[in-house]
């Protein structure tokens, strides 16, 4: 409930008859403490209804699925003007010829990618997202000057 367990159960001493699951010797997660019963529990289940079910865990938070992740979208962003750029830097005409050395363009696209690790792994805490925008406009910068410029 709310993305939090509220309730788990859990033995290593399982028994199945009619039915039923029988606990010996289980533990007991509730309100965020463990608690451990050297007693027996037994557990009716419905097992038609439950071979129905895809999972054993059921999602029954009110919260709705989907969710718009803004460090995602900046993420994808990134990259497609950062693909776009290798692609348009590998394929500019200067470098098309036999002559020229593919040396620039190879070490261009590394450092930006060693850039792109650090970061979008950086661990910065409130500036994280500051950090990676000014990338994806960084990135954006490049590409439109390789395009202006092909």
């Amino acid at each position: 409930s709310n993305e939090q367990i509220k309730m788990a159960e859990f033995s290593n001493k399982l028994m199945f008859s009619d039915d039923a699951l029988i606990l010996k010797n289980y533990t007991e997660y509730k309100n965020n403490a463990l608690k451990e019963y050297n007693i027996q529990k037994v557990i009716y289940i419905d097992l038609i209804n439950l071979m129905k079910e895809n999972s054993l865990v059921k999602n029954i938070s009110d919260k709705r699925d989907l969710k718009l992740d803004i460090r995602l979208i900046n993420l994808f962003i990134f990259f497609i003007f950062f693909l776009s750029y290798i692609f348009l830097n590998f394929f500019n005409k200067k470098y098309l010829s036999t002559k020229q050395s593919l040396r620039n363009p190879v070490l261009i696209s590394l450092i930006l990618l060693i850039y792109s690790f650090l970061i979008f792994n950086n661990s910065l805490g409130a500036f994280k997202q500051v950090f990676e925008l000014l990338a994806s406009i960084i990135m954006f910068m490049l590409f439109f000057k390789a395009y202006l410029n092909e």
